[in-house]
């Protein structure tokens, strides 16, 4: 039997807890990284799946709102257009993006498994959809909070985003309602929004690097992302996870 990665292996046991409390920690990508490079395949492989069918998911919404793209940017009703365009874009993705929220919890759920000792396979990316109607109520009313929120002068969806960006993978992992899962995130994260709208930046723009390698980057950098989501999962939720009693 072959011996853990020094990286993987520095990870708590069942049998210990996280030692990590609530909280924001921008070290988290870096160890996310170390995550990834421990288990590359799984990770490389959800990755790509999840791209290929978060593509898919929104091309049919792009093709039936191509038309209503305004190609004059002088026209004198460009902007109205190009608004109402993104509106009815952005509400017909609703239903695209809660399913790829919930694609997003499987991921998650992976890295949580992986930071507990667990092993992990792509496979997993696909667990939320074994209870499908509450996790997909829990993805679906996100993706309409965070709609809604930016429509709003977008001002808004700089608290609601970071609040509540766990809650489909709460709702996964702990099998809780929709409103059971939004509650128990909002309680736990809203005091560390500002903190937590950074560090999603910071890990968007990371996890977004690997573009610049042609786009093949980001089965490298994207899995980073899902690494970060995944320890503070364990930081709000599972500080004492496997303490004894």
């Amino acid at each position: 039997m072959s011996e853990l990665p020094p990286s993987y292996a520095e990870y708590p046991r069942p049998s210990q807890p996280y030692g990590r409390g609530p909280g924001v920690y921008f070290d988290a990508i870096s160890e996310a990284w170390q995550m990834v490079r421990s288990d590359f395949g799984p990770w490389v492989a959800g990755t790509l799946i999840f791209l290929v069918l978060l593509f898919a998911l929104g091309y049919p919404v792009g093709r039936l709102t191509a038309s209503m793209n305004p190609t004059d940017p002088y026209a004198g009703d460009f902007w109205s257009r190009f608004l109402g365009a993104f509106a009815v874009r952005s509400a017909l993705n609703v239903v695209p993006t809660a399913i790829s929220n919930m694609m997003m919890a499987g991921l998650v759920g992976m890295g949580v498994r992986q930071l507990r000792g667990e092993p992990i396979s792509v496979s997993m990316m696909f667990d939320p959809f074994r209870r499908f109607l509450p996790n997909f109520g829990t993805s679906l009313i996100c993706s309409i909070i965070f709609l809604v929120s930016t429509f709003a002068c977008l001002i808004p969806a700089l608290f609601f985003v970071p609040v509540f960006m766990l809650a489909p993978t709460v709702g996964f992992l702990k099998e809780l309602s929709p409103s059971d899962a939004l509650s128990t995130t909002f309680n736990m994260c809203k005091g560390y929004w500002i903190g937590l709208l950074g560090l999603t930046f910071v890990a968007g723009i990371i996890a977004a690097l690997g573009v610049c390698a042609c786009g093949i980057g980001l089965l490298f950098t994207y899995p980073i992302y899902f690494g970060v989501l995944a320890i503070h999962y364990r930081a709000f939720f599972e500080p004492s996870y496997g303490t004894p009693g």
